[in-house]
């Protein structure tokens, strides 16, 4: 641990929020959703439905559980988990987990630091508590080769003479293999730079470092969470009330898209300036391909997306006019520019629904 800020000086104030606040981290789970489902075989090209669910559920009304978009608008077909988390929706992120075992996503929260009560669908979107401390090693494990590292505050004592009273051992758990870390840096770095100014997490832009995160946001804007990671670094920022009343700026809701990507970025900025600021190379067996973010189908003019070998999307074959056999497209159709897309629902800000809804 390099730098931790506990709440706002008081004056007998000793609780350290950064440590012991658990609070629920919003929509800042997702990634690790996304990343199970990636150990499962999935690909960020990966299509996932946006549009209304319904889930048993005793404790709702009607015995019915219907999850919603920040929004309650719905792109109303199946998209990337690319373009998914890029959005923050809530529905594909739910479905995610009921598709690959909600059993496996808790236990990969809790082996990240998550404490997860109850093993539920509502997890996939914020239905478990972190500290900050422990979210910024969670993250670490996306830039770290898919470790997650114990926090050490401490790492060495030693006395008048320079003799070593304590040093501290790095407590380390594979929590994803490289390759599907790498991917979850892909998809972190995709919620910064996908959609350009639309994106959810512009503010975290460092000019001359690439930078990858996420927000989350808890209802009525009790938490607001940006959890990010660049090269060198894991850093989060929480803003919230110790009471856990509802956030209010000037009468209305804030949004973590708002408030949290700035701090950070002026945070992280000034400790690592100086500091090699580029890429991490990727593991073995991966292959980068432009990719159509809505369609999952390779595009000359999509964003750059990293693939395991073997898992690279291949255009659909279209029947040859004179021999009635399957043929693979030899050039692909031009993809739209990421930051063309209509803006989706999240849990962050009320999007404009795309045409035709």
């Amino acid at each position: 641990v390099l730098a931790l800020v506990g709440g706002v000086r008081r004056e007998g104030d000793e609780y350290n929020r950064a440590t012991r606040a658990l609070r629920n981290p919003g929509s800042a789970v997702k990634p690790f959703v996304y990343a199970t489902a990636l150990e499962e075989g999935w690909t960020q090209a990966t299509l996932v439905p946006d549009r209304p669910l319904e889930f048993p559920d005793p404790s709702q009304k009607g015995g019915v559980w219907r999850p919603k978009n920040f929004s309650g608008t719905f792109l109303n077909r199946e998209i990337t988990v690319r373009y998914a988390l890029d959005l923050s929706l809530n529905l594909p992120a739910i479905y995610t987990a009921q598709a690959i075992g909600v059993e496996k996503v808790a236990r990969k929260l809790s082996q990240a630091g998550f404490a997860v009560k109850y093993p539920t669908l509502a997890i996939a979107i914020g239905g478990a508590s972190i500290t900050p401390v422990d979210l910024a090693a969670a993250y670490a494990a996306f830039a770290n080769g898919g470790y997650r590292v114990t926090p050490i505050y401490v790492k060495r004592v030693e006395d008048a003479q320079g003799q070593v009273l304590y040093q501290a051992l790095p407590e380390r758990q594979r929590l994803f293999d490289p390759q599907v870390a790498y991917q979850g840096w892909d998809l972190l770095k995709g919620y910064v730079y996908d959609l350009g100014e639309k994106g959810l997490a512009k503010g975290a832009r460092i000019p001359g470092r690439v930078v990858g995160g996420k927000t989350g946001t808890t209802n009525e804007a009790r938490d607001l969470w940006f959890a990010g990671v660049t090269r060198g670094l894991s850093a989060v920022v929480w803003v919230g009330r110790d009471d856990n009343k509802p956030l209010r700026m000037g009468g209305r809701e804030p949004s973590s898209s708002v408030v949290n990507p700035p701090i950070w970025r002026e945070f992280v900025a000034g400790a690592l300036r100086g500091r090699p600021g580029g890429d991490f190379p990727p593991p073995a067996g991966l292959v980068q391909v432009g990719m159509d973010l809505l369609s999952g189908q390779p595009s000359q003019e999509g964003v750059k997306v990293w693939f395991p070998q073997g898992k690279v999307p291949v255009l659909p074959l279209q029947a040859s006019p004179s021999e009635g056999t399957g043929l693979l497209q030899e050039a692909p159709p031009a993809g739209v520019a990421p930051t063309d897309y209509p803006p989706g629902s999240n849990e962050e800000a009320s999007p404009t629904p795309p045409p035709g809804q």
